[in-house]
């Protein structure tokens, strides 16, 4: 239902698409379709069998690459991050979210430009990555307006 959810979002803030791995994913299946509320439909889906290649090539267009490693629930942002509000998004950019389990490989992660932290209350660890999609997402639309429309 995550993948669903995060198709929403992203075609409900205007996102221009979303870019999944061929595998390491769940599929789009007719579960993620309708937790989609039919967004799926709505918003270009693309694959790719080599993610670190596509991400690579999205660099050499100009895209800056953001990697959502997660909240520091109740502390600052770790020496390695910075938290979502800091950043000012100017120009084409890609969100790369990882798996709930594993997190962001670090080859892609070694491929983003910043980590960004979601600051929480400390009696919450972490949001899934439906949750900080659409924090972020949301927090990007506000700096594109033009997306809403």
């Amino acid at each position: 239902h995550n993948v669903g959810a995060i198709i929403r979002t992203a075609a409900g803030f205007g996102s221009a698409g979303i870019l999944m791995p061929e595998r390491g994913q769940a599929p789009i299946t007719a579960a993620v379709i309708k937790s989609s509320a039919g967004a799926a439909f709505r918003i270009p889906l693309c694959t790719s069998p080599d993610l670190s290649k596509s991400l690579q090539d999205l660099k050499k267009k100009g895209f800056m690459l953001f990697a959502l490693t997660g909240s520091s629930a109740g502390k600052s942002a770790t020496k390695d991050t910075d938290p979502l509000e800091s950043f000012t998004f100017n120009g084409p950019t890609a969100f790369i979210m990882g798996n709930e389990g594993e997190g962001i490989p670090k080859q892609l992660l070694s491929l983003c430009d910043a980590r960004i932290d979601i600051p929480l209350h400390p009696r919450v660890e972490s949001l899934n990555v439906a949750a900080a999609t659409a924090a972020t997402l949301s927090y990007w639309s506000q700096q594109h307006p033009e997306a809403l429309q």
